[in-house]
């Protein structure tokens, strides 16, 4: 197994992301509240944007054309 894929499922066990890799809490602050920021439209719809902490401001994720991206 290599180290991104066991970060990823120590991040999913910990409970801060789903299995997709949406973020479910803040890996900062514990707050499970996020604000969605930077979205990107195409003709077919929103097809990128970044969730931040609602509480510290920090990075939480991105989602891009149905992929999540996490820190």
């Amino acid at each position: 197994m290599d180290r991104m894929h066991e970060y990823h499922n120590k991040l999913e066990d910990e409970g801060y992301i789903a299995e997709d890799g949406e973020p479910l809490k803040c890996q900062h602050c514990n707050n499970k509240s996020f604000v969605e920021k930077d979205s990107y439209f195409e003709c077919v719809g929103r097809v990128e944007y970044t969730l931040v902490c609602d509480k510290c401001n920090e990075f939480a994720g991105h989602w891009a054309y149905g992929y999540w991206q996490i820190n």
